[in-house]
């Protein structure tokens, strides 16, 4: 029964573990979907905005509030999942990297809208690992 007990526990804690990964080298970003906020959560309304791009795929906002960074992608039709979502920043690590750099280590987040304003996917950026 002991052993039961103990090979719960160790498999609670693996579980937890591989769940709330902490950034890595690899894989700079603190990860959090739909489940776990909302894109009411990040309170920007109101905040210094500015449109960087708005085509017919989606809509990026540059917000500032604090010294935190957020950039918001709202896709106006077909939203990718969150694997794509995950490859895409994967891919441009070196552009936050230097982007990070560049505006002098402010706190970065990647904020990923569907066309009604629901929130995919977000990510905040992250050298501390």
């Amino acid at each position: 029964m002991r052993k039961k007990v103990l090979s719960v526990i160790f498999a609670s804690f693996f579980i937890f573990s591989l769940w709330g990964k902490a950034p890595t080298r690899e894989n700079p970003y603190e990860n959090y979907d739909s489940s776990e906020r909302s894109f009411s959560s990040f309170n920007l309304y109101g905040c210094e905005s500015q449109k960087i791009r708005d085509d017919k795929t989606w809509t990026v906002t540059l917000y500032r509030k604090s010294n935190t960074d957020y950039i918001v992608f709202q896709f106006k039709k077909n939203s990718p999942d969150k694997s794509d979502i995950e490859k895409m920043l994967e891919k441009n690590q070196s552009i936050w990297k230097k982007y990070n750099k560049d505006n002098g280590d402010v706190g970065l987040f990647h904020i990923f809208l569907d066309s009604n304003e629901g929130l995919i996917y977000s990510a905040r950026y992250s050298e501390d690992y």
